[in-house]
């Protein structure tokens, strides 16, 4: 089955940048602080200051994984659910 999909192309730095916007946006949209937020995800508030900030380059997929499921989003394949 096809899906008309719009697919836009950016480079890794830019797409690091995306990611850590997205997070402030919805973070700060859910009204969560930086703390709870990082407590909840079990990841530094370090890092997750540096992912909002685009800097954090060396951050692996479970770690934003456990930030996008501590906002209450999604993430990742359809029926497969992180244990």
């Amino acid at each position: 089955m096809a899906t008309n999909k719009t697919v836009v192309r950016i480079n890794p730095e830019d797409m690091i940048l995306a990611i850590g916007e997205d997070i402030r946006n919805r973070r700060e949209a859910a009204g969560i602080t930086l703390a709870a937020l990082a407590a909840k995800a079990r990841v530094s508030k370090g890092n997750l200051s540096k992912i909002e900030n685009g800097k954090g380059r060396d951050i692996g997929f479970v770690t934003f994984a456990r930030i996008y499921l501590a906002l209450g989003e999604t993430f990742g394949v359809e029926g497969v659910e992180m244990a």
